[in-house]
């Protein structure tokens, strides 16, 4: 079953290790989410607003340029 987060971080073990997954239909209703499987314990979670952290990085390096 797939678990639900917000953080990067593995609710089973704790680990911060992980591989991204193509997702699968229902998963695209959350828009900028991963797919991601635990490397330690091969939990697989969906990690939500993803996208975000994304630009808000994006948007500090043009700001710093």
């Amino acid at each position: 079953m797939t678990r639900l987060i917000k953080s990067k971080r593995c609710p089973t073990c704790g680990g911060i290790d992980f591989t991204r997954r193509h997702r699968s239909f229902w998963m695209r209703w959350f828009t900028g989410s991963q797919f991601l499987v635990c490397r330690h314990c091969r939990s697989k979670v969906l990690l939500l607003g993803a996208q975000a952290d994304q630009t808000e990085t994006a948007v500090d390096r043009c700001t710093d340029g």
